[in-house]
């Protein structure tokens, strides 16, 4: 390894610590029994950096030294604090033994362990909001997700990871499309904990994160909202406009999943819509006041749900694949289009894997169109969803959502179809 490679590499293992320590330090002002703070963390973390590099050159086991040390201390200071003071906590201990190992991770693989460092200082400074929604979680919620869980993830590594031919038409790898449905219900999930957390905050709030599940369920449940009390309208179009511009993120970290090639044709062109988006949402939300309102959306830890996906995602990849075959990239078009009437995760998922390189079965431009297009179809039937609420509400979803902020995918439409048709 270079030098300026290990410096760089030495140097990112202190982050997880700095990060971790320095919410621990400002919890310090509340609890002063915490084991150390922002030195001390950070210590912990460049001491797994440094061990990595070490355990390169001579032994791999000085790495399960450091972790035992470092475990010791912290069990050691959580007995003595137990005993001595008569406190139980042990978040800060685990903590501390976290940036040793987020140290090593960091090293190791930069991404990952940078991405893991903020995963658990999320954890850390969320403490208060994280047992409101434990709280709000019925004892139903909990033995649903767990049911889910067991089944969605149980199901996976049963699943043979095989291409299976049909008739010459298409193929599909079962193993392919229920790995789909697990990366949706993770998606989902974090909407609903979200729901959960800020879902009292009224209706905006409740739009923000209800994108993250669906936005059409917003909608639906917005227009009811309106429907009995006429003055929500201005309230009723931010949160939906908010559940799509959060649908739009969505979308595009789906179709990043799959093949950033298709991200990187769509990205300048939903950042103006996500921009709009959410411009005129903040407009219309500073007039809001009254918290109480909020969207109901339903758990999405439903089984026949989770099937029923992934039998729609495998549907729409042998229907484009079809299309393709008959009738070339008119054919993807019309199906992305005809999909976008109900949903657009699935044809999201369909078309930025079939772009993939290794399939090469259609183009990135196509995929764009054909997420594009969806995309626009969707809002329009949010349009006439909203309408069924209240008919000015859904004349505003119309003329903001589908004339102004979605003039940007309309752009993008018409500059490109043409050159794939």
């Amino acid at each position: 390894m270079e030098f300026g490679e290990l410096v760089f590499r030495i140097l990112l293992s202190l982050v997880p610590g700095f990060l971790l320590g320095l919410e621990r330090e400002k919890k310090k002002e509340d609890n002063p029994y915490i084991i150390g703070g922002v030195r001390t963390f950070t210590l912990a973390s460049l001491l797994g950096g440094i061990l990595s590099y070490l355990s390169e050159l001579y032994n791999s086991s000085l790495i399960l030294i450091g972790f035992i040390a470092i475990s010791s201390l912290s069990i050691i200071h959580h007995f003595l604090k137990y005993y001595v003071h008569g406190r139980t906590g042990a978040t800060t201990n685990v903590a501390y033994i976290l940036s040793f190992c987020l140290g090593v991770l960091t090293y190791v693989n930069p991404q990952i362990g940078i991405l893991c460092s903020i995963v658990a200082l999320f954890l850390l400074s969320t403490r208060i909001e994280l047992h409101k929604f434990v709280k709000a979680v019925s004892r139903k919620e909990l033995i649903d997700f767990i049911m889910f869980g067991i089944v969605v993830f149980l199901i996976y590594p049963l699943i043979p990871d095989k291409e299976y031919n049909f008739f010459n038409l298409f193929s599909l790898n079962f193993r392919s499309v229920w790995k789909m449905v697990i990366l949706v219900s993770v998606i989902n999930a974090i909407g609903y904990v979200l729901i959960k957390l800020f879902g009292k905050k009224g209706l905006v709030m409740s739009g923000f994160a209800g994108g993250l599940i669906s936005s059409t369920a917003v909608t639906l449940s917005v227009g009811s909202r309106v429907k009995r009390k006429e003055s929500l309208v201005n309230m009723g179009l931010a949160a939906i406009l908010a559940a799509e511009s959060t649908r739009f993120i969505r979308t595009l970290v789906l179709a990043g999943l799959m093949n950033i090639l298709v991200v990187k044709e769509l990205l300048p062109y939903f950042a103006i819509c996500i921009f709009l988006g959410y411009l005129i949402t903040f407009y219309l939300a500073r007039k809001e006041h009254k918290k109480e309102e909020k969207i109901e959306i339903k758990s999405p830890f439903n089984i026949q749900e989770a099937l029923f996906f992934g039998f729609f995602y495998g549907f729409i990849l042998a229907i484009i694949e079809i299309l393709k075959k008959y009738f070339g990239n008119y054919g993807v078009l019309i199906a992305a289009t005809i999909n976008g009437f109900a949903d657009v995760d699935a044809i999201t998922l369909s078309l930025s894997q079939l772009a993939l390189p290794s399939k090469g079965l259609i183009s990135k431009t196509v995929a764009g169109l054909g997420i594009a297009l969806a995309t626009l179809t969707n809002d329009v039937i949010h349009s006439i969803y909203a309408s069924f609420g209240s008919k000015k509400l859904g004349k505003l979803v119309f003329l903001v959502s589908v004339v102004l902020i979605d003039f940007s995918i309309i752009c993008y439409i018409i500059f490109n179809i043409f050159s794939i048709l």
